[in-house]
């Protein structure tokens, strides 16, 4: 009989630590980001989160990787080489991983086709290197508004609200 038929999977200590769920891929898209020609790379410290992840989420530590190709870039097996050489230029910068709880999702363009790996892996040094967002960490939101449409919309201090069809 074969044995190798029955012998149980063991998941090998080179696979890559993956985002597998479409909320881990939106969540990644609100972090800093990482432009080049060829690539961009959505940066998102978990670390600052962690409390309310799952339990399942926050036993992953280290870096997790997301690689996303759109339709637009290329047909399927273009974006299938792409996806496999990120892979492989991934692979290869193991030690340069950061040791940090971050998410990396890698938007790929279609100029990965015909780079070359070491500019490929110069562009993800890069990224994993860059220094965190500066500034205002909430955004927007923190601040007024007086753009709001609306009746009960506020408005700024001495401004008054005219019909423009009224004339004085």
């Amino acid at each position: 009989m074969n044995e190798a038929r029955h012998r149980p999977k063991r998941r090998s200590l080179s696979r890559m630590p993956r985002l597998r769920k479409r909320s881990e891929f939106l969540t990644a898209a609100s972090g800093r980001r990482v432009h080049s020609s060829r690539m961009t790379v959505q940066i998102y410290e978990r670390a600052e989160t962690a409390a309310q992840e799952p339990a399942d989420l926050s036993a992953v530590s280290g870096p997790r990787f997301g690689l996303t190709v759109t339709k637009k870039t290329a047909n399927a097996v273009g974006r299938n080489r792409i996806r496999r050489r990120l892979r492989a230029v991934l692979r290869d910068l193991r030690p340069v991983w950061p040791d940090a709880d971050v998410d990396f999702v890698i938007v790929g363009r279609a100029g990965l086709l015909t780079a070359p790996m070491d500019v490929i892996a110069s562009d993800l040094k890069r990224a994993f290197s860059s220094p965190p967002r500066q500034g205002n960490r909430q955004g927007r939101s923190d601040r007024a508004s007086y753009r709001k449409r609306g009746k009960d919309a506020a408005r700024p201090p001495g401004t008054t609200q005219r019909n423009p069809t009224d004339h004085p």
